[in-house]
């Protein structure tokens, strides 16, 4: 098993970020979905090594991140893509990506510049990489960000909020890589996007206050809300929700009236409804 939590904890002074995160994730991809605040982003900079649990106990690559060894190993076989990068806005996106190289030990310049052309033209930035990070869109400087996890071809990659700022063909890129590496690697993915998921994960996670509601498949999650979306021509005040849909029907998501048309739920529907914003 690539990576194993068991009972982890993690709080900030008297919040508690995380409760008893008990999860196992291997090869392909897992989705960590929750709203924000729900704890996605403190359990992937635990799984980062970044930070240590208060309690429970963690396993990356089959080491244990307490261990200093460990950690170092870990580390050289991990690529993490967090919810901000801290960007020095004078370099090139070539610069970049070969300064994160370098620190990732990567010293051979043969080599290094090699592995450094090939995660920029794996996020479709082969004719930007001479382009300094302050003339880049907010999209463009996401690509750059994820080249930069995908140095040394990680075992275990991490991905924070990945799709943001990304444009539709951006996103349809960003699947085609993490798709590939997902085929031999093990990637976690946390987003609050469900069409994401619904594109890319093997495994749901759903966290909720810092804790796990839900784990399965992605149909196993769109199945939480069989029998309780349906469409009407007029608004039902007694759903838990509704929204006009572009044919001019009416979505709602909760119990059914009787006689309710009901309708095929999808990945967002089985969310709103297992987190209560559908109930």
């Amino acid at each position: 098993m690539t990576t194993r939590l068991t009972a982890v904890s993690k709080r900030f002074g008297r919040t508690t970020a995380l409760r008893g995160i008990t999860m196992e994730v291997d090869r392909g991809v897992t989705g960590l979905l929750g709203a924000n605040g729900a704890g996605k982003t403190t359990l992937l900079r635990i799984m980062a090594t970044v930070l240590s649990p208060d309690e429970g106990e963690l396993r990356l690559l089959g080491r244990n991140p307490r261990d200093a060894g460990d950690r170092l190993q870990i580390r050289r076989q991990l690529g993490y893509l967090p919810q901000q990068t801290g960007f020095y806005e004078g370099f090139t996106a070539y610069e970049f990506v070969d300064y994160v190289a370098i620190l990732q030990e990567i010293t051979g310049t043969r080599q290094r510049r090699s592995e450094v052309r090939r995660v920029l033209e794996a996020v479709g930035l082969t004719d930007q990489m001479h382009r300094h990070l302050r003339s880049m869109s907010g999209g463009q400087r996401q690509r750059v960000a994820l080249a930069q996890s995908l140095l040394g071809r990680p075992r275990l990659l991490l991905l924070d909020e990945p799709t943001v700022g990304l444009d539709p063909l951006e996103r349809i890129r960003f699947r085609q890589v993490v798709s590939e590496l997902a085929r031999e690697h093990t990637v976690v993915l946390s987003t609050h996007l469900t069409d994401d998921v619904a594109a890319l994960c093997d495994q749901v996670v759903v966290l909720g206050h810092g804790e796990i509601t839900f784990t399965g498949t992605v149909a196993d999650l769109v199945t939480t809300a069989a029998g309780h979306v349906w469409l009407a021509d007029m608004p039902d005040v007694a759903a838990a929700g509704w929204w006009r849909t572009g044919d001019g029907r009416y979505r709602h998501i909760g119990e059914p009236p009787r006689g309710a048309r009901l309708a095929p739920p999808t990945v967002e529907d089985g969310y709103m409804y297992l987190t209560g914003r559908g109930t």
